[in-house]
C-alpha cells in the first residue's frame, strides 16, 4: 500500500490547519489526537499552537487561564439520544446533515483507552489509559434514556468495549445483562468489537443472540481507518 495513501487522514488535516490560517484572521489551536500521533509533522507543517490529547486538562487552563472550572470537574458525558430511527427518510428531510449508522441508537459510551498494544495502531499514541465508566451510572442513565425516547435499541461506545470493566471488577456481559434487564425488547448494539473479546465471551455472545438482544454486532478484522495496516 502507498505510504501517501495510507496517512491520507493525517495529510488531509494538515491541509485543513492550514487553510483555516490562510481564510480566517485568528489564532488557531490545535486539539484532538494528531498532536500526539504525528508531532514532528504538525511543528514543520503548523506554526500555531496545539495540545496533546493526554496533557488536554493542564494546557487548556494554560491556554485560556483558570476560569473556575477545572475541566475534571465537568462531569462525564455517558449518552446521546437517537438522531431517528430512520437513516434514508432522515437525510432525504435533511440534506446535508451529517448523520451516521450509530444516530439510530441510543449512544452509551462506555469506557476510553485501549489495553492493546498493536505496534501497527496510530491512535493508540493518543489515547488515555484504559479505563471503564461506572456500571451503575451507566445502566442508570440507559434507563432514563430509554423511559424518556420510547426507543429500545442502544449500542455501546468505547475505544475497546469488549475490555469493559476489566478494571473495575464487572465485564461487557455483565453489563449487557443489566441494560436488558431494563426493557424486555431492548436490544444491544456493539460497535467495534474485538474479534479476541468475542471469542472470550464466545458462550455469553452465543446466549445473547439466542435471547433477541443482540441487535448488531461489528467485528473490525481490519481496521485499516485505525491502523493504516495492509
Amino acid at each position: 500500500m502507498d505510504l501517501r495513501l495510507s496517512w491520507r487522514f493525517r495529510d488531509n488535516s494538515v491541509r485543513e490547519l492550514k487553510r483555516y490560517l490562510e481564510d480566517y484572521s485568528a489564532e488557531l489551536i490545535v486539539v484532538g489526537c494528531l498532536p500526539d500521533i504525528d508531532k514532528d509533522l504538525l511543528e514543520s507543517e503548523f506554526k500555531g499552537r496545539f495540545i496533546n490529547w493526554r496533557d488536554d486538562a493542564g494546557k487548556l487552563e494554560s491556554l485560556f487561564g483558570d476560569r473556575g472550572v477545572k475541566l475534571a470537574d465537568i462531569p462525564r458525558k455517558l449518552s446521546d439520544d437517537p438522531v431517528t430511527d430512520d437513516l434514508d427518510i432522515f437525510r432525504k428531510e435533511n440534506p446535508g446533515k451529517d448523520v451516521q449508522f450509530i444516530d439510530q441508537f441510543i449512544k452509551m459510551y462506555v469506557a476510553e483507552g485501549c489495553k492493546f498494544e498493536c505496534s501497527y495502531c496510530s491512535e493508540i499514541l493518543a489515547f488515555p489509559a484504559y479505563h471503564s465508566f461506572p456500571e451503575d451510572q451507566l445502566v442508570a442513565e440507559c434507563r432514563r434514556l430509554v423511559e424518556k425516547t420510547g426507543r429500545h435499541e442502544v449500542i455501546l461506545i468505547g475505544d475497546s468495549v469488549g475490555e469493559y470493566g476489566s478494571d473495575i471488577g464487572t465485564s461487557l456481559p455483565n453489563l449487557i445483562r443489566k441494560m436488558c434487564a431494563i426493557h424486555p425488547k431492548l436490544q444491544i448494539a456493539l460497535q467495534g468489537f474485538n474479534p479476541a473479546h468475542f471469542i472470550r465471551y464466545f458462550n455469553e455472545m452465543n446466549e445473547f443472540i439466542d435471547n433477541g438482544w443482540i441487535r448488531h454486532l461489528q467485528l473490525p478484522f481490519n481496521r485499516l481507518l485505525q491502523s493504516f495496516s495492509n
